[in-house]
């Protein structure tokens, strides 16, 4: 299924396990602007839960591994960082706050061999400044499946930066539940590829 305005056609990339560069982790692109600023993970849930355990590198040398809560990191010095993740992960930027969803740039990998997500929702909610770059998509074969965890409500909205969004092909989606909002408020995005999509559950 193809959602789009225009004459626009799909994205074609290859859908391997690892994106751009044969990176297999998750990566996303933080910005901060002032020295000692810090960046947030809200999972999403309490200590513990759900088999979140994780690994980070934040991208300055720093990095902690066996995360099973949210977690924050402060960058001492203003710049862009990659953060890359591995390990049962979940991530909800609405819960984390707008300042801090505004300070993700960029999507860059969803790191399909490495990431195994416990929950989608909500998961780049007001990241208004991030764009689109990953060519894998994110492991959804793990989703736990009580409340909102596997519904694909708000996970883009007011991404409003993003201008097209290839999400073809990806896996597992029959473990997918209501998408309400999924792309709400994407006001510059003029194409959406769900190619491939079981929407059996939705």
């Amino acid at each position: 299924m193809i959602l789009g305005i225009g004459n626009k056609i799909p994205l074609t990339t290859s859908r391997a396990g690892g994106g751009a560069g044969g990176e297999t982790k998750f990566v996303m692109e933080v910005e901060t602007t002032t020295p000692n600023e810090n960046f947030t993970i809200n999972t999403g849930y309490s200590s513990g839960a759900s088999g979140i355990n994780f690994n980070v590198d934040w991208g300055d040398g720093s990095s902690d591994s066996g995360v099973i809560h949210d977690i924050t990191h402060t960058y001492a010095v203003a710049g862009s960082y990659d953060v890359k993740i591995d390990g049962s992960f979940s991530m909800n930027m609405q819960q984390a706050g707008s300042a801090m969803a505004l300070k993700v740039k960029k999507l860059k990998n969803w790191g399909t061999s490495e990431c195994s997500f416990k929950s989608i929702y909500r998961t780049f909610h007001s990241c208004k400044n991030m764009t689109y770059e990953a060519t894998d998509y994110p492991d959804l074969s793990t989703l736990v499946a009580t409340g909102n965890n596997s519904a694909f409500a708000e996970v883009f909205r007011t991404c409003e930066s993003i201008t097209s969004l290839d999400l073809s092909n990806w896996q597992n989606t029959d473990k997918l539940i209501r998408g309400t909002s999924g792309f709400l408020a994407m006001k510059n995005c003029e194409l959406i590829d769900l190619t491939g999509w079981d929407f059996s559950n939705f």
